[in-house]
């Protein structure tokens, strides 16, 4: 360990404040009074250097070592303990409810948790320290990590010498306890409750964050008082870890504005009105015994309250000065120290481009925490006001800093075209000034119809410098879906390929690519704002008609702005694009790289085995988002892929088998993601990293929210959220939210809704449940929305189609299995005598894209009918499946209505073997003793979905081969 600093701490020794002999007083088994600041990362430390850095950080710091003699605290000369847990959930692991004693020590200790990540905790007594003076020991602890000069903090200043140093010159406030509790689940300060914690984090820092948090607490009853800690540091030079901080109290009228309750937290600072402390309080905690104090404490704690919430501010946070050399932090913050004379307790930190607002309180036993869950939320919304950008910032910003930084980085690889960040930066230059000298503006809508090139990447962000959005089109669409996407975006303008332009016939001006890198004038960009609309991509309407999704800059660079976070993108990361521009699957890939010095290899060519080879071990792409199809697809080609870091998963649901296969073929040093993500929530908002010591379920979870996204899963109704454990319809809330829909009708509209706390939500319409460890689940559509290799499919779009033609009456679509394990559409419809299969799938394939063209298409006499007068889906399957049902509903001791064609065999409690003796009776009753072989070659796609419609697939292909 080198020569860190040459301060050095001397029989370090100090009298208790008045304020640190409450605590004292105050702290219990049950009342810890404990400061914990937490750090999150990836990585790890090496315990014996990290020690190391401890003793030499307390020495510079030495209240970290102290132990309490008396009214004195005095220097044990002992190096705070660290200690190593395995663990991953913050807020439950069980340390954190531990006190550390003041008489005996540690009064202060370091605890690192192994888990999924990395977790490093900086636990101090109250008494000693306050939350400026861990943050100041911990800044130390990873200077020495780091090898650097440490600041130190030798000083024994206490609020009581800045008190004695000054003159106030307001008057003190009136304390009563008279305020009761603001939320109805909190203990009351005479009943016996448990400790819990809980935290939220919404994206950039955001100005007023106090006043605003007291906004939210005062509109949960008739006003509020708020204790706001302000840290006395300000009045001195003096660099010390101990108490150093006294309250202000604002008193908040339910309603008001936050700039208002502002203005007046500033004009307390000016005052200066923390040093007005009561005399009488200031003379009783100075000089009364303890005994007398914790006498005096719950005799005020029997009259109730004297405020309804202590709300401090940590300050801003920079995440670098936490990291280590083996070790990067993700994430900081702390949580709050609760006493006995509060309802609860909120702490603010706010970190490089985040704030983090932790909660403490006391609930009852018989409350399980959904209200001040629910107030932690409506916090996290008053701090974030009008959806914003992260930062004011947005992608188009972002980017061009990004050029300055890096102009001969390499940004962009297609096989047209290899661009650096300052090549991509003036051909898109000059797209932009081509637009804007042909009337784009702001919110004028602008086609882009290119294959996976280049030339696409700087089409996309010519568009977005002139200010307008992007509407992506697939090249491989027919031109008549083409152009009616065109007509309902009301696109003025479509940038297309040279190839491509003739197949253009919607009333817009079209614009060769080709022909518009010409030097670009010295015009600046237009500077969008954070409502002004980004992209607009159009997705299956369950109106029979595409639907145009609007997703604004704000939610673009929310969603970009955690997604680099969370992904781990640098300047080292090459995403491939190999799927199509048309769905937002490519935003990932097409944007966070080029917003941090990555680069974009764009692959042309349509997915099938020799383009994915290329994409997995050719192209030099080290990153991929795809779906689980593309997953599959990789492990049976059985690629090699080496290098790989990232792979983001979304579409459908990923499999616990697969992921696990696929891991062991791109090493464990690839992160794989499961993410979950309407194009309405833009891309993907709730995600889990597949962790084998953890998801060893059938499926992987989709996980937790991320970012700004809040979770609601409400019952059928749609008005209460359901219990934990039970299944109901996701519904998302957040910045991350599309505007809506480009001219959309009620039934469209009504997805997005506004929820009793006033706060706008899309209702995503799938079934999920919240699993004990906090992920979520995600269990299928509770409408008729499918998804085809990641394409999220409206049943009633191919409908419309099938029945434009003039022999087809009536039709309904749904998902089978093929014989390849895929699945893909059917239709099943009520057509003229002796119909052409091939003449209707021609039909569909001219006004569809190919993944809605049904594989089959299959006529019927009569569509069956269920009691409610719905199409009866179930009836429209093979009679196989139905065989299938009842053996399994025979197996499982369950009616048969309980199974459905999808049901899946674990969720009745169906377990291996009893799936083997349902497949042994399948082998002997169906299929016969000759096919039986043949019927069990597809035992692997069978225990992958195990389905009866999986199981009568693979009948009915062995029962083929007779």
């Amino acid at each position: 360990m080198p020569n860190h600093s040459r301060i050095r701490a001397d029989a370090f020794h100090r009298p208790l404040s008045p304020a640190e002999r409450l605590y004292v007083a105050a702290a219990g088994p049950r009342t810890p009074l404990v400061i914990q600041f937490i750090v999150r990362g990836t990585g790890g430390f090496d315990v014996a250097a990290l020690s190391e850095a401890v003793r030499v950080a307390s020495q510079a710091c030495p209240g970290a070592r102290l132990v309490r003699r008396g009214r004195t605290w005095v220097d044990s000369g002992l190096t705070p303990p660290v200690r190593t847990l395995v663990g991953d959930d913050d807020a439950g692991l069980p340390f954190l409810d531990e006190p550390l004693d003041p008489e005996s020590g540690p009064t202060c200790e370091v605890v690192v948790v192994h888990g999924s990540r990395s977790l490093v905790v900086f636990r101090a007594f109250h008494g000693v320290m306050d939350g400026r003076g861990v943050l100041a020991w911990a800044h130390d602890v990873f200077r020495a990590l780091r090898g650097e000069r440490l600041a130190g903090a030798p000083s024994a200043d206490t609020e009581l010498t800045v008190l004695r140093r000054t003159r106030p010159t307001v008057e003190p406030p009136v304390v009563r306890f008279d305020r009761p509790a603001p939320l109805p689940d909190l203990a009351r300060c005479t009943e016996p409750g448990e400790l819990r914690w809980a935290r939220h984090t919404v994206a950039g820092n955001h100005a007023g964050v106090v006043a605003r948090i007291a906004t939210a607490i005062a509109s949960t009853a008739d006003g509020a008082r708020v204790m706001v800690p302000v840290d006395l540091r300000r009045h001195t030079d003096a660099r010390s870890t101990a108490n150093l901080a006294l309250p202000i109290l604002l008193d908040v009228v339910a309603g008001a504005d936050w700039s208002t309750v502002h203005t007046g937290l500033l004009t307390a600072l000016a005052e200066r009105r923390e040093l007005a402390v009561p005399g009488g309080l200031r003379t009783i905690a100075h000089r009364a015994p303890n005994a007398v104090l914790r006498s005096l404490l719950r005799r005020a704690a029997g009259r109730g309250y004297p405020c309804s919430a202590v709300v401090s501010h940590l300050g801003h946070v920079e995440l670098a000065a936490f990291s280590a050399p083996d070790f990067t932090a993700t994430a900081a913050y702390s949580l709050p120290v609760h006493d006995p004379v509060t309802p609860m307790s909120v702490c603010v930190t706010e970190t490089d481009d985040r704030t983090e607002i932790a909660l403490a309180y006391r609930a009852r036993p018989d409350s399980d925490g959904t209200t001040a869950r629910a107030l932690l939320h409506a916090m996290g919304d008053a701090v974030i006001g009008e959806r914003q950008a992260v930062d004011g910032e947005t992608v188009l910003s972002r980017f061009l800093a990004q050029v300055r930084r890096s102009p001969s980085a390499v940004a962009v690889v297609g096989r047209d075209a290899t661009l650096t960040y300052e090549e991509l930066d003036r051909r898109s230059d000059a797209v932009a000034d081509l637009l804007r000298a042909n009337g784009v503006a702001a919110k004028t809508v602008v086609g882009v119809l290119a294959e996976r090139s280049a030339a696409a990447v700087v089409a996309i962000w010519g568009v977005l410098k002139a200010g307008a959005s992007y509407l992506p089109l697939d090249t491989h669409h027919p031109a008549r879906r083409i152009n009616t996407t065109l007509v309902a975006a009301g696109a003025r303008v479509c940038l297309a390929q040279r190839l491509q332009r003739q197949r253009i016939t919607a009333p817009c001006e079209v614009m060769v690519l080709e022909e518009a890198w010409l030097p670009a004038t010295a015009r600046r960009p237009v500077t969008p704002a954070p409502h002004d609309p980004a992209y607009v991509v159009f997705t299956s309407g369950s109106t029979g008609a595409p639907k145009g999704v609007v997703v604004s800059h704000g939610a673009l660079a929310s969603y970009t702005g955690w997604a680099v976070r969370l992904y781990g993108v640098d300047r080292d990361t090459r995403f491939a694009v190999f799927t199509s521009l048309a769905v937002d699957l490519t935003v990932t890939a097409l944007f966070l790289p080029l917003l941090v010095g990555g680069s974009v290899v764009m692959v042309p060519d349509e997915v099938n085995h020799v383009s994915l080879r290329e994409v997995v071990e050719q192209c030099g792409a080290n990153s991929l988002k795809l779906t689980p199809t593309h997953l599959d697809l990789i492990y049976r080609l059985d690629l090699r892929p080496d290098g790989f870091r990232l792979l983001v998963v979304g579409g459908e649901q990923l499999r616990t088998d697969l992921v696990r296969r696929v891991r062991w073929s791109f090493g464990e040093n690839c992160r794989i993601f499961n993410a979950y993500g309407p194009t309405e929530a833009t891309v993907e908002c709730v995600v889990a990293e597949y962790d084998p010591e953890v998801h060893g379920g059938v499926v992987v979870p989709i996980g937790t929210p991320r970012g700004e996204t809040s979770v609601l899963v409400l019952d059928r109704e749609g008005d209460d959220p359901v219990e934990p454990g039970e299944f109901g319809e996701l519904c998302l809330a957040g910045d991350q939210l599309a505007d809506g829909y480009l001219g959309a009708g009620p039934a469209e509209s009504a997805r997005f809704v506004v929820l009793p706390s006033g706060r706008r939500a899309y209702r995503t319409g799938d079934l999920v449940r919240q699993l004990p460890g906090g992920e979520f689940e995600y269990a299928g559509r509770i409408d008729r929305q499918i998804t085809v290799r990641g394409h999220r499919i409206e049943p009633s779009e191919v409908e419309v189609a099938l029945e434009r033609h003039p022999e087809i009456g009536r039709a309904v679509v749904s998902a089978v299995e093929s014989a390849t394990g895929e699945m893909v559409l059917r239709a099943h419809v009520i057509a003229a005598p002796g119909f052409d299969e091939a003449d209707v799938r021609r039909h569909v394939a001219a006004t569809l894209p190919w993944h809605m063209v049904p594989q089959s298409v299959v006529p019927v006499g009569e569509l069956p009918h269920t009691t409610s007068g719905k199409t009866d889906l179930a009836a429209l399957y093979p009679p196989v499946v139905d065989e299938v049902i009842r053996i399994w509903a025979r197996v499982l001791g369950v009616e048969p209505d309980a199974v459905t064609p999808d049901t899946e065999f674990h969720r009745l409690g169906g377990t291996s073997l009893t799936l083997l003796k349902v497949l042994a009776l399948i082998a002997v009753d169906v299929v016969g003793a000759e096919r039986e072989a043949d019927f069990m070659t597809h035992l692997r796609q069978i225990v992958r979905t195990p389905t009866p419609r999986a199981i009568g697939a693979a009948v009915e292909r062995a029962l083929a081969l007779s």
